[in-house]
């Protein structure tokens, strides 16, 4: 069994899509069984998807574009419990 270490370093890598079936397979079992580490995942991938949307935008930077991005993260700590 992976340890919540081994696991957030490996999603927060993206090492996971390159891992081989039996790690993936691992990774998967620990996010069934780990509340943190799910919480972890799921605030990488709203911030992924906050940044997305950011890049697509024409107009360039603006202070609310950073206000925004600085929610995201402050969503994605208070998940984390950070």
């Amino acid at each position: 069994m992976l340890r919540c270490r081994d696991v957030v370093q490996l999603i927060g890598t993206d090492a996971v899509a390159t891992a081989p079936w039996h790690r993936r397979l691992a990774v998967r079992l620990h996010l069934a069984m780990c509340e943190n580490c799910t919480a972890y995942a799921r605030s990488l991938r709203q911030l992924a998807h906050a940044a997305r949307a950011l890049a697509a935008r024409d107009a360039p930077a603006k202070s609310a574009d950073a206000d925004e991005i600085a929610r995201a993260v402050r969503r994605a700590a208070e998940t984390w419990g950070a």
